[in-house]
């Protein structure tokens, strides 16, 4: 609380003007790897402060202070400029250089020198337009749609790039999307966050997806910190990931390396109907998950097994199984539960309930909530639980190649190869 006080005592509007006039200001970048090949596909430009007492401060320090100042549209400039300079250096010194978001602000977006001033930054320092994303977010073009209308397309005649930034965050996104010529759709990290454990968030994050493809916009998939989270977005067909699971914000002289370098980052294997099928097996005793892929193995399937719902969901993600086959009496979670949360997060696998309690009420409540396709009993007759198996993959292989057709068909992305859906 004292330091959160001094900090305050210290970031003043005196001091803000101060660090504009003497460029204490610096640029850190963070990368968007491009799912398709694991290269950087371009960056984003994040401001930090070297401060004379407190050292170096990330933008939510000192940036409220800005805003009540309203300084926010000199620093926004200030950006713009600075990212410039090092795109004009990164191509002096034979950098492979990508495009460089940079977030634009209300307050300065409005301004009516703002395009006049950003073209002549772009002519002064002989930028091709194409270098340089702006990035906007729905509260900056609510301000004044018909005023943001005009400026959007004299930035098109500019050439810059226009992305919306915090997607899902607003109120009418789709209105917006509808009539501005964006060039990219930024998911708020909010949905990417949760997207591999959450039904809900999967749902709305493969939706956006779809519609930003069908609107010929590029998808990036904003605050994935987890391979988990990557894996999921991939398969839903997002084009591009920025998060702290490739990489924070780094200095210039990194990135740098980086670009020179060609990094190449690990991304996510596209699957197909015709793979080798996997099974799930989910129980929270250890020998029950030993014994039941001893049986399956030697039917010749490919069995993983785990002993609780979060590392399940955590392998789905990364490869979702054909079948998963799971316990019922869990201390974590409910089989019943955790095979409704499969159900909507991957539609396509086929979900198979074990369990020892022959009471009617589990059945009937999975059956009725619709979240099992199959029910075996405990114990299980070997030759009927291979017998199950093997209809059920057959199912599952089914379900999936006729996705793969109908996303063929319909141009649709990777998204309906593990929704079952198009």
């Amino acid at each position: 609380m004292q330091q959160n006080i001094a900090q305050e005592t210290l970031i003043t509007t005196e001091a803000l003007y101060q660090a504009l006039a003497q460029d204490d200001f610096t640029l850190h970048f963070q990368p968007k790897v491009d799912l398709r090949t694991g290269r950087i596909g371009g960056v984003e430009a994040l401001i930090r402060w070297q401060h004379p007492q407190l050292g170096f401060l990330a933008p939510g320090v000192f940036l409220p202070v800005a805003e009540q100042a309203g300084l926010m549209p000199e620093i926004d400039q200030w950006v713009l400029r600075a990212v410039c300079d090092r795109i004009r250096q990164w191509q002096s010194d034979g950098v492979p250089t990508v495009p460089v978001a940079v977030n634009i602000g209300s307050e300065y977006f409005e301004q009516e020198r703002f395009v006049r001033t950003l073209g002549t930054l772009l002519q002064h320092k002989d930028i091709p337009p194409h270098l340089l994303e702006l990035e906007l977010t729905e509260s900056t073009l609510m301000q004044d749609p018909e005023a943001a209308e005009a400026i959007f397309f004299k930035l098109r005649t500019l050439g810059v790039k226009v992305a919306m930034d915090d997607f899902g965050t607003g109120y009418s996104g789709l209105a917006y999307l509808r009539r501005l010529p964006f060039d990219t759709l930024k998911i708020d990290r909010s949905y990417v966050q949760n997207v591999s454990v959450s039904p809900a968030n999967a749902s709305i994050v493969s939706a956006i997806i779809s519609l930003a493809h069908t609107l010929g916009l590029q998808v990036v998939g904003e605050g994935a910190e987890t391979w988990d989270q990557v894996a999921f977005l991939a398969r839903c067909g997002c084009d591009t990931i920025q998060g702290f699971h490739y990489s924070r914000p780094r200095p210039p002289e990194e990135i740098e390396a980086m670009l020179r370098g060609r990094k190449r980052f690990d991304v996510p294997l596209s699957g197909s109907c015709t793979e080798e099928p996997i099974i799930l097996v989910l129980d929270d005793e250890v020998s029950i998950v030993k014994a039941l892929q001893r049986v399956l193995q030697s039917g010749g399937f490919r069995v993983v097994g785990v002993n609780s719902a979060h590392e399940a969901l955590s392998l789905m993600a990364a490869e979702p199984a054909h079948v998963v086959i799971s316990d019922h009496r869990m201390p974590e979670m409910l089989g019943v539960d955790f095979l409704d949360r499969i159900k909507g997060l991957y539609p396509a696998t086929v979900r198979v309930l074990l369990s020892g309690q022959a009471d009617m009420t589990t059945l009937s409540d999975a059956i009725n909530r619709r979240c099992v396709d199959r029910f075996i009993p405990k114990p299980w007759d070997r030759k009927q639980l291979l017998d199950e198996v093997r209809q059920a993959v057959q199912t599952a292989v089914a379900k999936r190649c006729a996705a793969e057709e109908a996303a063929e068909g319909s141009g649709a992305t990777g998204w309906a190869l593990h929704t079952g859906r198009v």
